[in-house]
């Protein structure tokens, strides 16, 4: 029980995290705590972020569902509610560090850690997914998806924020080359996420968001031909996997 509503406390408080330097009245918002001016080729339109309205929205559905007297029991819960509580923890402690520490390895331990808990999670559900009920395959699998996939992109580009805040200039490489390592290690891990999910299509879709809003960066808002190129074509490659995953299988007679 005390796990259940631990669960719940730490979804709502995801949602009243990012404004507590305003609440306190002083710190820094989450945004300004990257340490990079002007963003770099890397970095997604600021649409993108809107992501985590929808994931937040899903973590309280699943919160409040799992913390019910008649669910508390369930196998699925009681499989994923710890991961569930390193994550929400984790969240809340990344966005209360931005705004009172800023950025450094802290912030980057904090997101790694978080991705590894939302793995474990998704995984677990996944796992399940034959015996879930409607509410867990329409919420609770896709927010673990959600928290995944965002994440697979989050933590290269909060480790590619750190190597910029602690060295000369990320290594002495040029910002284009800079932010291409960082996409395509992004793609990587992504599809090694998606083939491991069997091409899971919310996991899917989450990636093509996060590359999609880097390419919409790169064209829109400060034009880079290269990244932006580079963005779509490893948009495509996912697409491309995706589509392979679904391809019918035809059984041979012999």
């Amino acid at each position: 029980m005390f796990r259940a509503l631990l669960v719940v406390l730490l979804a709502v408080a995801q949602i009243v995290a990012p404004q507590a330097s305003k609440i306190a009245g002083f710190g820094m918002t989450i945004a300004n705590a990257g340490g990079s001016s002007p963003p770099g080729p890397e970095q997604p339109s600021g649409y993108a972020f809107a992501i985590w309205g929808l994931i937040f929205t899903m973590a309280i559905l699943f919160a409040v569902r799992q913390a019910l007297p008649s669910r508390r029991d369930a196998a699925l819960y009681q499989t994923v509610g710890a991961p569930a509580v390193v994550l929400f923890a984790g969240s809340c402690a990344w966005m209360l560090a931005a705004q009172f520490y800023g950025n450094g390895l802290v912030l980057l331990g904090l997101i790694w850690l978080m991705l590894l808990a939302a793995g474990r999670g998704f995984f677990r559900t996944l796992a399940m997914r034959a015996s879930l009920d409607a509410f867990d395959r329409f919420v609770t699998l896709p927010m673990f998806a959600l928290y995944t996939g965002w994440l697979a992109a989050a933590v290269w580009l909060n480790t590619g924020s750190v190597l910029k805040f602690y060295s000369s200039f990320a290594m002495g490489l040029t910002p284009s080359i800079f932010a291409a390592a960082l996409l395509v290690l992004i793609a990587g891990l992504s599809l090694l996420l998606l083939r491991k999910a069997h091409g899971y299509l919310p996991l899917g879709l989450t990636t093509l968001w996060a590359l999609g809003g880097i390419a919409h960066a790169n064209i829109v808002l400060r034009p880079n031909t290269q990244i932006a190129t580079l963005a779509i074509g490893l948009a495509l490659m996912v697409v491309g996997y995706l589509l392979w995953q679904r391809r019918p299988v035809v059984k041979s007679e012999f």
